[in-house]
């Protein structure tokens, strides 16, 4: 049977082994001894009322019972303090992001209809799937606007084409413009980050 228990000063090894088997794409259980001591520090001054409530950390691991061996690991985190300027960067990003989807979907939509794949441009139609397309790559400058980060703007250029082909090629002839739009998100993300770095 397993069980769930808080976090205790010696399951560091236990944590240092199962961090070891994740790999390194799991980056909130970093195979490093040292912020693994850190994460197990917060985590039991956060049970005891010791730590200020914006760094607030519950780590909690998962005990195989017929072993007593330590199988998984799950965090609850208290007072995030991300700047608001990340969550309005993030939103630009994630505009384009889903603008490279919608122009996949566009592509797609006939087939789509035809074998009862209901996405939303095949619900919308064509027309209004393009004017959500011109939303969601226009937004994106506008936050950079609100962010003023007006350097960002210059992505523009790249949307240009972007948006020509979207919004008068169909079928196939549209894979060119999710080239073309994911070249727009690459630059505008290079741009604002450069921007925010400074």
């Amino acid at each position: 049977m397993f069980y769930v228990r808080p976090i205790a000063r010696d399951d560091l090894q236990a944590l240092l082994a199962l961090s070891e088997r994740t790999g390194a794409g799991l980056t909130t259980l970093p195979a490093n001894a040292e912020r693994l001591d850190a994460r197990i520090r917060r985590a039991l001054a956060s049970f005891a009322g010791d730590a200020e409530k914006s760094d607030e950390c519950f780590v909690f691991v998962l005990v195989d019972g017929a072993n007593d061996h330590v199988v998984g690991i799950s965090a609850i985190t208290q007072g995030l303090n991300v700047p608001g300027i990340a969550w309005v960067a993030g939103a630009a990003v994630g505009s384009l992001a889903t603008a490279i989807l919608v122009v996949n979907n566009l592509r797609d939509r006939e087939t789509d209809a035809r074998v009862g794949k209901n996405t939303l441009a095949v619900k919308l139609g064509a027309r209004a799937t393009r004017a959500q397309y011109v939303m969601l790559v226009m937004v994106p400058f506008a936050l950079a606007i609100a962010m003023g980060l007006p350097w960002v703007l210059l992505a523009l250029a790249a949307v240009v084409p972007a948006l020509r082909t979207v919004l008068t090629k169909d079928g196939a002839a549209l894979n060119r413009g999710l080239g073309e739009t994911a070249r727009a998100q690459l630059l505008y993300s290079i741009l604002l980050a450069v921007q925010l770095w400074q």
